[in-house]
């Protein structure tokens, strides 16, 4: 799991925060595409995902390949700069977490972002996010 903390804190040497750039870029940008629940920002209603959703339920075979295709066809909508390879998904019930592996290409490097998204951060949100009240998720089908 990526502590997206590690690439606020990075510090120029005036003291400001540096700029981020080329593969950190593109690391928080697909953090963000997969983590963000569909329908919680205002002005995006179709960015994001629908996987909070599907935190506390067993996913069968055909509920993660309905996952892969829309978080490919998110990140084919929104992450233009990267080849997407594959996206791989698995549930772990009892720790209600759900693992995401994306594998893509960036500058002819091969790379994978592994996301965890848990029922833990869910509730973070709920809590700290006031546009988390206001959207009415709908599941995959």
């Amino acid at each position: 799991m990526i502590n997206l903390i590690n690439y606020y804190e990075k510090r120029a040497p005036s003291g400001d925060f540096a700029k981020i750039k080329d593969k950190d870029v593109i690391l928080i940008s697909l953090r963000n595409i997969v983590t963000t629940p569909k329908g919680s920002r205002m002005f995006l209603p179709d960015f994001g995902t629908s996987l909070y959703l599907y935190l506390f339920d067993p996913l069968d075979n055909d509920t993660i390949s309905a996952l892969q295709e829309e978080i490919t066809t998110q990140i084919s909508e929104w992450e233009d700069r990267i080849t997407l390879h594959r996206v791989e998904i698995k549930s772990a019930v009892e720790e209600q977490s759900i693992f995401v592996n994306i594998v893509f290409s960036f500058n002819d490097e091969t790379l994978n972002m592994p996301i965890t998204i848990s029922g833990q951060d869910y509730y973070e949100d709920i809590n700290t996010d006031f546009t988390l009240p206001f959207f009415k998720p709908k599941r995959v089908s």
